[in-house]
């Protein structure tokens, strides 16, 4: 399912391409040429036959990055641990612009 969601999330960069997907988690490496025996996994591999990867496993501990974002301290919040937001002025400086500009 997270392999969905992030594919879905970056849909216009990965189609036409081929990519990689890196995992620590070694039941994704044959997800093509496992047998599939619900209905929910036959439509999850219907969506996933649209690109051209690859999966490459590698141990959670050799593999440094997902081995980070996958372990948490058992007193941290499960909640939510980090939010990117971005901010952006274009209106203030298009208002300005039509304030400040003779052609505006």
């Amino acid at each position: 399912m997270g392999v969905l969601l992030a594919i879905k999330k970056w849909r216009q960069y990965l189609l036409g391409r081929e990519f990689i997907i890196r995992t620590d988690h070694k039941p994704l490496k044959p997800m093509l040429e496992q047998r599939l025996y619900t209905e929910a996994q036959h439509l999850w591999l219907l969506k996933l036959c649209n690109y051209k990867f690859q999966v490459e496993y590698k141990k959670g501990a050799e593999n440094k990055a997902v081995e980070a974002l996958s372990r948490r301290k058992e007193d941290e919040d499960p909640t939510l641990m980090v939010l990117s937001v971005v901010k952006s002025n274009w209106m203030n400086l298009v208002r300005e612009m039509v304030q400040n500009d003779q052609y505006f």
